[in-house]
């Protein structure tokens, strides 16, 4: 761990930061997956699946699987239901901070908007497909701040992410940045894929419960949680980087499924 810390000091010292960042969001975008499931699927089933990890203990103590066996640097999980992120302390999801800068003036104007639409309290669910019809989906954007997105209306699945939070936070619904991975059945060709995402998870009734914003949806067994994004300050590309490095899943195998009928 200490060895790979110091790479993360020595390349952001020695190398432009944005190079890194892009890369690396390129990495996220792509994730090695073996195997599959037969043409029976059903999404109602249960998948078990085999995920690579760094430090898969550090990975459990943030996203609480009960893993049927654990190595050293693999787990293999059930994926019957979403799992969320481990809080540390709920009241630090509703600031306003350099990444998800709500107070920023800019957010006055989605105001008028958001009370036509949904009322002056929106709902969460409200407020993620809000995001869904704002912005155009591209991927010509690193790793925007609410503010920034507000203002391009365009970006990938973590501009949709952090706006998201943002607009939660300033309607007083405690949220965070979520990172993992996302997994898509091809009913057409009976065959699974796996890529990098970021969704939310919002705090209703002392349960967090995610949302996607890019897809307009809640979050179901299908996507699997790495990490929320907690520094939110000037850092927040190399605090993500270093989780990704630590905890984040590298490489999925879907072994088997368990059918639930």
């Amino acid at each position: 761990m200490q060895n790979r810390i110091l790479v993360l000091l020595f390349l952001l010292v020695t190398l432009p930061v944005k190079p890194i960042v892009a890369d690396f969001m390129r990495f996220l975008h792509h994730l090695q997956l073996e195997n599959g499931v037969n043409p029976e699927y059903s999404e109602n089933n249960t998948l078990v699946v085999r995920a690579f990890v760094p430090e898969p203990a550090k990975y459990l103590e943030t996203v609480q699987h009960h893993p049927l066996d654990l190595g050293s640097d693999q787990l293999t999980i059930h994926l019957e239901k979403y799992i969320p992120v481990k809080a540390n302390n709920s009241g630090t999801y509703l600031q306003s901070t350099f990444l998800i800068d709500y107070e920023e003036a800019v957010f006055a104007e989605v105001e008028k908007d958001v009370l036509n639409l949904y009322g002056k309290s929106p709902q969460a669910t409200d407020l993620n497909k809000f995001v869904y019809e704002l912005l155009a989906k591209t991927m010509d954007r690193l790793y925007d701040s609410s503010s920034v997105v507000l203002k391009n209306k365009r970006g990938d699945c973590s501009e949709h992410a952090v706006l998201l939070t943002a607009l939660l936070r300033k309607y007083q619904i405690p949220a965070r940045t979520i990172h993992g991975v996302k997994l898509l059945f091809n009913e057409k060709k009976h065959e699974w894929s796996a890529f990098g995402h970021a969704w939310v998870e919002y705090l209703e009734d002392g349960v967090w419960k995610g949302l996607d914003p890019s897809f307009d949806q809640p979050t179901n067994k299908d996507y699997i949680a790495n990490f929320a994004l907690e520094d939110e300050g000037l850092t927040y590309n190399m605090a993500m980087i270093n989780r990704q490095m630590t905890i984040g899943i590298q490489k999925l195998r879907i072994e088997r499924q368990i059918s639930t009928e």
